[in-house]
């Protein structure tokens, strides 16, 4: 896929704008630069922010749908 592409993808739907800020942010937290090659250098924190944009991506769409109640009590399980 071309960068051009991915751009214009990311630009024309908000849910996945939001998903590549989150993830860009939670990154910064954790004192990485952003750069072409974040994925390699933040490894394995590029894991943890891509989860967490995926969290709060799932949450908006939820709260947007009016179902958060079985989003809420998801969070509530850990993995083990």
């Amino acid at each position: 896929m071309r960068m051009t592409h991915w751009f214009n993808d990311v630009l024309g739907n908000e849910f996945l704008l939001l998903h590549e800020v989150v993830e860009i942010c939670f990154l910064k937290s954790m004192s990485y630069r952003v750069s072409p090659c974040i994925i390699l250098k933040a490894y394995p924190g590029t894991y943890r922010a891509r989860l967490k944009a995926m969290e709060l991506g799932l949450m908006e769409t939820a709260e947007r749908a009016g179902i958060t109640g079985w989003v809420d009590a998801t969070r509530t399980y850990r993995v083990i």
